[in-house]
C-alpha cells in the first residue's frame, strides 16, 4: 500500500512539493510528478506543500469498519498526542464514544513504555559502543533508506505502540484485534512491513479518525472542565525525547553529557548526515523528526502553536499519576530488525552535471549562485537531480526569468513579424491593373517566383516595388516562412549592419545581449532590401557574400552561420551610373539583378488609374470607417489628367484624403473635384477640365508658401547630392532625421529626385 501517492491529473507543475521534499524522493516527469517509494520516507511534507490536491494520503478507515464489522473484538489504541487533535473532549467522553461505535477497549499505545525501557537497558548494558534510538519510524526510514551505514548503530527495540499491540497480544485469552490512531504517516508505512502487520491490524490517522466521527455525528466537546489523569493518556509523561531518555538514563552531569536528545526535521536530518559522515561520539543519541511545532497532515488539529505547547505541558504534567505496567520479570520480545533498503543512484559523470549548469547560465565556479531557491543547497545537487530526473531545468529561478524574457523577446519579433505580415496581407493584396505593361510584370513574377533566383525590383518611388516583392514572395515556396521587408535609407549607416546580420553582446556600446539579425529572422524565407542603391561599400561587400555563400557573421563574432534567405532588392536609383562613379559594386550589380522586374511609372499606364482608384477608395473607407459610394466623373477626369509624380503612393494618399473630406451621409456620397487637393485641380484648370482656382483664406496660402519654398530648397539640395540623403543633409546643416521628416512632409522621394535627374 502506498501512504502517500499522487493524482496527476490534478499537478499543476509549481513543484512546491519537490521544493519541500527533505529526501528528495519525488519524481518529475512530463505528465506531473511520481513519489519514488525506493526513497520515500513518508513524512508527508510534501502533503502539506502541495496546494492542488495532487498529493494525496491513502485512507485506511474501511479497512477499520471492516475490522470492527468482523467476529473478533477490536481494541483502539490512542498514540500519546491524541489530545492535539481531541483538545475539547475529556478522555472519558472520548472513550465512551469509541466503545460506542463497535471498539470493546481504548487504551493508551503507551502502555507499555516500561518494557520498552527494559529492552533498551538490556541492549546498553551489553554492549558499550554508541547507540541511536528511535521511537520515531520517519527517522528509521531515513537511516534505512538513506543512512544504512548507521543500521549497526541502531537500538533494535521497536516503537511503543507496536510494543503495547504485543504486550495485550500476549496476555489476551482469546482473539481480537488492534487498530491504532496515531499522527505520523510513517507509522502507517511501518505497519506494512514483515514483522509488524501481525501485531495491529490497522493504522488510521487523527485526521481520518476525527473525520469519522463527525461523519457519525459524535459531539467531540465536553462541558465543563476535566483532567487527563485518565489511562488513555498512561505513559505520556514520556512525550518528548528528552523526557525518555532522563528515565532511561538517570543520574548525574557525567552520564547526563553521554546522550543526545534531537528532534525537528530539519536538526534530525543534519544530526543523521553528520552522523554517517563520521561525527559520533556520544553514548546515546534518541531522534524523533516531528515536534509539537509540526503540524503534520496525521494531526487535524486547529490549534495554534502556543496552544499546543500549552495543552502539551498540561498532559505530561498530569500523566504522571497515571500508573503503568511494570514488567515484573516476564520477557516480552520487543525486537525490531532494520534492512538496508537504500537504493544507488546511477553515477552521475562531470560531464553531465556540467552539461546542465551550462544550460542554467553557470559556466564557472562564481556563477553558481547556490540560493537554495530550488529546494536544493546546491546548483550541483540540483544538477545531480535533473540528470535522475527528480528535479527541472525550470525550477532554477534565475534560469526561469532568464529564459521567460528571452522566450517573451522570441514571441515579440514572431509577433511584429505576423503583424508586419498581416497588415502587408490586408493593405497589399494582388497588382491591380490591365495594362501592357502590368501584364509583363506579372508574366515575369508568375516565371520567377517559383526559383530562389535572385530579384532586382526597379522603379520610381511609389510605384509599387514592395508590392512585387510580396507577390514573388507569395507565390514562392518560401511562401510559408517570413518576407521581411527593410528599407536600407530609414537606418543610420552604423546601425544597418548589425539589423542586417545581427551583434553578439559586448560587440559594441548598449550591445547588452546577443541578437538576430535580419537575415536570421527571414531563414527559410525572404529579405527584401528596398533602396539598396544607398547603402555603403562595405555594406555592399558583406552582402555580396551572403549572395554568394549564404553565410553571415554577426557583428563581433568570427564564426558565420548559414541561412537559407532568398533575396529581393528594390531602387529606383541608376545603378549603372552609381557603377560609373565608383558608388555601388558591379559584381554585386550582376549577382542582384539576375531578374530585374521594371515597374511603370503611373502616368504611363493611365488606363489602370480608374481600377486603381476604385479599389483605393474601398480600402480607404474600410481604414477611416466611412461609406463613400464612388468617384464622380469630374474627379475622375481631374485624376485622370494629373501627372502623379509619387505614383500609386501618391494615389493612395489623395484618395484617403477625399474620403476623409466627403460628406459623412447621404444617399449616393461621391469624391468630388472639391474633395481633390488643390495642386491637382490648378493642374486640371489650366487643362480646361475645372472652374475657376479655389479662393483659400490668408493662413491656407500662407503655410502653402512656406511649404512651396521648403520643398523647393529640399528638392534643390537632393538634385545637388545626386540623391544622397546624408550629402544632402551635411550641406544643408541639417540632421538627418530632421531632413527626413522635412521630406515625408513635403512628400519628397530621394530617389524620384535623383530619378528625374538620370532622365534628363
Amino acid at each position: 500500500m502506498r501512504v502517500i501517492y499522487t493524482d496527476k491529473s490534478k499537478c499543476k507543475k509549481c513543484y512546491s512539493c519537490v521544493r519541500s521534499c527533505p529526501v528528495k524522493a519525488i519524481k518529475v516527469q512530463d505528465d506531473g510528478i511520481v513519489i519514488s517509494r525506493a526513497r520515500c520516507i513518508n513524512c508527508g511534507d510534501c502533503l502539506d506543500a502541495c496546494s492542488q490536491g495532487a498529493i494525496q494520503m491513502t485512507e485506511t478507515i474501511n479497512q477499520m469498519e471492516a475490522v470492527l464489522s468482523g467476529p473478533h473484538p477490536t481494541v483502539m489504541l490512542l498514540d500519546r498526542n491524541w489530545p492535539i487533535t481531541f483538545p475539547r473532549i475529556s478522555p472519558l467522553d472520548l472513550e465512551s464514544i469509541l466503545l460506542s461505535h463497535g471498539f470493546s477497549e481504548v487504551r493508551s499505545s503507551m502502555l507499555a513504555i516500561e518494557h520498552v525501557f527494559q529492552a533498551y537497558e538490556n541492549i546498553l548494558k551489553k554492549k558499550h559502543h554508541p547507540f541511536i534510538g528511535s521511537l520515531c519510524p520517519i527517522s528509521s526510514a531515513y537511516i534505512e533508506k538513506h543512512a544504512p551505514s548507521l543500521i549497526p548503530f541502531m537500538v533494535p527495540v521497536t516503537i511503543p505502540g507496536v510494543a503495547t499491540a504485543r504486550y495485550l497480544n500476549k496476555r489476551a485469552e482469546s482473539p481480537f484485534n488492534i487498530v491504532l490512531a496515531t499522527s505520523c504517516l510513517g507509522t502507517k508505512a511501518l505497519m506494512e512491513k514483515q514483522g509488524f502487520k501481525e501485531d495491529i491490524e490497522v493504522v488510521v490517522t487523527f485526521r481520518e479518525l476525527k473525520d469519522w466521527l463527525i461523519a457519525k455525528g459524535s459531539d467531540l466537546k465536553t462541558d465543563g472542565s476535566f483532567d487527563y489523569r485518565s489511562p488513555l493518556l498512561a505513559g505520556s509523561q514520556y512525550w518528548l525525547t528528552r523526557d525518555f531518555l532522563a528515565r532511561l538514563i538517570p543520574g548525574g552531569e557525567s552520564k547526563r553529557s553521554r546522550i543526545l536528545a534531537v528532534s525537528g526535521a530539519a536538526r534530525t536530518l543534519a544530526f543523521l548526515k553528520e552522523v554517517h559522515d563520521g561525527s559520533f561520539r556520544h553514548g546515546l543519541s534518541m531522534v524523533k523528526y516531528c515536534t509539537i511545532d509540526n503540524n503534520s497532515h496525521g494531526v487535524g488539529t486547529d490549534l495554534t502553536l502556543f496552544q499546543r505547547q500549552d495543552l502539551q505541558a498540561r498532559v505530561i504534567e498530569e500523566a504522571v499519576d497515571v500508573p503503568l505496567p511494570v514488567p515484573d520479570g516476564e520477557r516480552l520480545d520487543l525486537s525490531r530488525p532494520y534492512v538496508d533498503r537504500s537504493t544507488e543512484l546511477e553515477e552521475t559523470t562531470p560531464e553531465a552535471i556540467q552539461q546542465i549548469l551550462d544550460t542554467l547560465g553557470m559556466n564557472t565556479r562564481a556563477e553558481e549562485l547556490n540560493c537554495g531557491a530550488c529546494g536544493f543547497p546546491t546548483c550541483r545537487e540540483k544538477a545531480k537531480a535533473v540528470v535522475h530526473g527528480f528535479a527541472k531545468l525550470e525550477m532554477c529561478l534565475p534560469y526561469l526569468i532568464r529564459e521567460l524574457s528571452t522566450n517573451n523577446e522570441e514571441l515579440t519579433q514572431k509577433y511584429e513579424i505576423i503583424h508586419k505580415q498581416f497588415k502587408n496581407a490586408t493593405t497589399s493584396p494582388n497588382i491591380i491593373g490591365t495594362s501592357k505593361q502590368i501584364q509583363q510584370v506579372l508574366q515575369v513574377i508568375n516565371q520567377v517566383a517559383p526559383t530562389p533566383t535572385t530579384v532586382l525590383i526597379r522603379g520610381e518611388s511609389g510605384t509599387g516595388k514592395e508590392l512585387v516583392a510580396r507577390a514573388i514572395h507569395r507565390n514562392s515556396d518560401k511562401a510559408g516562412h517570413p518576407l521581411i521587408a527593410i528599407n536600407c535609407t530609414a537606418i543610420a549607416e552604423g546601425v544597418l549592419d548589425s539589423e542586417l546580420f545581427g551583434h553578439a553582446k559586448g560587440a559594441f556600446t548598449g550591445a547588452i545581449a546577443d541578437k538576430k539579425g535580419l537575415f536570421e529572422e527571414a531563414d527559410g524565407g525572404t529579405l527584401f532590401l528596398d533602396e539598396i542603391g544607398d547603402i555603403s561599400m562595405e555594406l555592399q561587400a558583406k552582402l555580396l557574400r551572403v549572395v554568394d555563400t549564404g553565410e553571415i557573421r554577426r557583428v563581433g563574432e568570427n564564426s558565420t552561420r548559414k541561412v537559407d534567405v532568398r533575396l529581393i532588392a528594390a531602387t529606383n536609383r541608376n545603378l549603372e551610373k552609381a557603377i560609373e562613379s565608383h558608388s555601388f559594386r558591379e559584381d554585386l550589380f550582376y549577382r542582384l539583378a539576375i531578374i530585374t522586374v521594371r515597374l511603370p511609372p503611373l502616368r504611363d499606364r493611365q488606363e489602370d488609374i480608374p481600377l486603381l482608384a476604385k479599389h483605393l477608395l474601398q480600402k480607404a473607407c474600410a481604414r477611416v470607417n466611412k461609406q463613400v459610394h464612388g468617384i464622380s466623373d469630374d474627379a475622375m477626369e481631374i485624376i485622370m489628367a494629373y501627372h502623379w509624380p509619387g505614383n500609386i503612393r501618391e494615389l493612395e494618399n489623395v484618395i484617403e484624403r477625399a474620403v476623409v473630406l466627403a460628406p459623412l451621409a447621404g444617399s449616393l456620397v461621391l469624391i468630388e473635384p472639391k474633395h481633390l487637393p488643390a495642386e491637382l485641380q490648378a493642374q486640371s484648370s489650366r487643362k480646361g477640365f475645372a472652374g475657376p482656382e479655389p479662393v483659400l483664406d490668408y493662413w491656407t496660402m500662407r503655410d502653402k508658401s512656406i511649404g512651396s519654398a521648403e520643398k523647393k530648397l529640399l528638392v534643390h539640395y537632393l538634385k545637388t547630392a545626386d540623391g544622397n540623403v546624408t550629402k544632402a543633409c551635411a550641406m544643408a546643416g541639417i540632421p538627418r532625421r530632421t531632413f527626413y521628416r522635412m521630406m515625408e512632409r513635403q512628400g519628397i522621394r530621394a530617389r524620384e529626385v535623383a530619378g528625374d535627374l538620370h532622365r534628363r
